[in-house]
């Protein structure tokens, strides 16, 4: 993963994380990963803001032409479908693959 993402980094591809988790959830998802929080350019974990006014914020501050959204349930589909971004798709949230392909 961390090669991954120096990978996009080299390509001027701004890598940040908008979650709708709390703090210490991030964290432990992070640590169990192994991925270090330090290679994202900016991290907005859930707080006053909805996860569509983070990613929005995140997205617009970014000087990158493309953006590439990982999301795991149907919401962030949706969000990113709305926000014109690309999708991938991992199997770590609680929405199962029929509830994608119905979304």
């Amino acid at each position: 993963m961390h090669d991954w993402i120096a990978g996009l980094k080299a390509l001027d591809i701004s890598v940040g994380i908008v979650t709708a988790s709390s703090r210490d959830q991030l964290m432990n998802k992070m640590k169990e990963a192994n991925i270090r929080l330090d290679l994202f350019d900016a991290v907005h974990y859930r707080q006053s803001s909805t996860k569509a006014e983070m990613f929005y914020e995140l997205f617009n501050r970014s000087e990158t032409r493309y953006g590439l959204y990982i999301g795991d349930i149907v919401e962030d589909y949706l969000l990113s479908r709305r926000m014109g971004v690309d999708l991938i798709r991992v199997v770590t949230g609680r929405d199962s693959r029929d509830a994608f392909i119905k979304a």
